[in-house]
This record gives C-alpha cells, structure tokens and sequence, in this order.
C-alpha cells in the first residue's frame, strides 16, 4: 500500500472534453486494471463517463471541488488535456488560491483558440493569472508565448502529466505522439521522476493528473509504463488535509 493512499480522491474519467478528433476513449477498464496492479486497496473511483456530455467537464470541477473542500487531494485519471483545465478550476475554487500548475507534456497546449481545447487550455490558464511550468515540450511555441520556464510563485502544485510526455519508444499509446529530436531531453522515466520531484520540492501537492492515455492506438497498450507513472505521483509528499490557501502576500484567485 501507498502510504499517502487515504490522502487521495481518485476521479476517473473518460472526457473528450475539448479535442476535436478522437480522443482517449472507453479507458475505464484499462484504468481499473492499473489500480488494481499497481493500488489494490485505492479508494473506490468517482467515474465520469463521456455520455454525460456536455457537463462532463464540469462534474470533473465540481468533484475535484468536494475532494478538495473534503480534505483530500484529487487525482484525475484519464480524458484530454483540457480536462485539466477543468480540474485546476475546481481546485483553484476549494483552495481559495491560484496554485502554480506544472505541465509535462510533449505539448504546450498553448495554441490560439477561443474555445478550452487540449491543445490551447494553458493559455487560457496563462490569461487568468496562472503560473504554467511546461517541461518536456517538443514541438515549436507559438508567437507571443514564452517558452522560457517561470518563476515559482505559489507554495501550492498542481501536477498535470500528459503520458505523451514520454519517449514514444517508451510509451507509443497516445493519440499524439512526439519523436524526441535532436534537441529534446531522454524523457524516460527517471526523467519523469526528476522533474517530478523538483516540482514538490518545498511545496504542496493539491491535486494531480494523468491524462491522454490511449491504450488502444498502440499494439502495446503500455499499462506497466502507465502504472509506473501513476506509481511515482503516488509516492509524491501530499497534504495532511486541513486548510492547504496560500499564505498572505501570494498570488490569489480571480
């Protein structure tokens, strides 16, 4: 067992909730035998399941919301990126705070876009004030976003790991997957450990995901890949419960 195991609320979730192709879909049973494998006695699920529609998107805020105010620590399994933005809002209400949000991804998800998109969501984050930590992207930033890593400016992490952050020779399971190139770090999972780590360090975790696992769109499905990820978020310090707002002079919600 996970010593933080009574510490989480697991939200599982099978939400398209801004891709415009097809996305992660019907992972529940691969997400249940990743649990299974690798946390036998995890809390039961909350599951969101992509019928719901159009409030799919905002079940996830509303549970991460009450995991929150409840005194644990959401952890949203499954879905696109923009579910993550989602995710963070419920967060962001329930602590009273605008916690730093560290992404890896092989993405930036920053592209121009009027609606919450997997692939523009932190920069509507960035437009609200939040401090977007992007580590492991591999394709070119777009105009007018700095690819330059920010400063830290709140005690509070939000953890957000897209598994395409991955090597594609570790994990190809993804519906978008980035060569390393010449330039890219080896973003094996030591390095996914490293960067994890260094996000925690001297803050506090107040919620995390694992999103845009597609165990379908690979011969391997990559679930002992997946569940080492969800292995070393797990093993990650979190919070003894209680009030986790920010303390006074920082950065607070909108």
């Amino acid at each position: 067992m996970h010593e933080s195991g009574d510490r989480w609320a697991v939200i599982l979730c099978d939400v398209d909730a801004g891709s415009t192709k097809g996305g992660p879909s019907n992972v529940r049973d691969h997400w249940l035998s990743v649990l299974a494998a690798q946390w036998p006695d995890h809390p039961p699920p909350l599951f969101i399941d992509r019928r719901h529609g159009q409030i799919a998107a905002r079940l996830v805020e509303s549970y991460c919301f009450a995991a929150v105010t409840a005194g644990l620590t959401p952890l949203v399994l499954g879905g696109d990126h923009a579910t993550t933005y989602f995710a963070y809002s419920g967060v962001r209400q329930a602590v009273k705070a605008t916690p730093d949000l560290v992404h890896l991804d092989a993405h930036h998800d920053a592209w121009p876009a009027e609606n919450i998109t997997n692939y523009s969501f932190t920069r509507h984050l960035r437009r609200q004030g939040v401090v977007v930590d992007s580590r492991g992207v591999r394709e070119e930033w777009p105009a007018g976003v700095s690819s330059r890593r920010p400063e830290r400016e709140s005690d509070l992490v939000y953890l957000s790991i897209d598994v395409d952050v991955l090597d594609p020779q570790v994990l190809s399971a993804v519906s978008f997957p980035v060569p390393i190139g010449a330039r890219g770090p080896s973003t094996n999972m030591e390095w996914l450990d490293s960067q994890l780590n260094d996000a925690v360090a001297g803050r506090r975790v107040v919620a995390a995901d694992i999103v845009e696992w597609v165990p379908m769109a690979a011969p391997d499905p990559g679930a002992d890949v997946v569940g080492g990820v969800l292995s070393s978020v797990l093993r990650l310090p979190v919070p003894d419960g209680g009030d986790v707002t920010i303390q006074p002079g920082r950065s607070h919600a909108h």
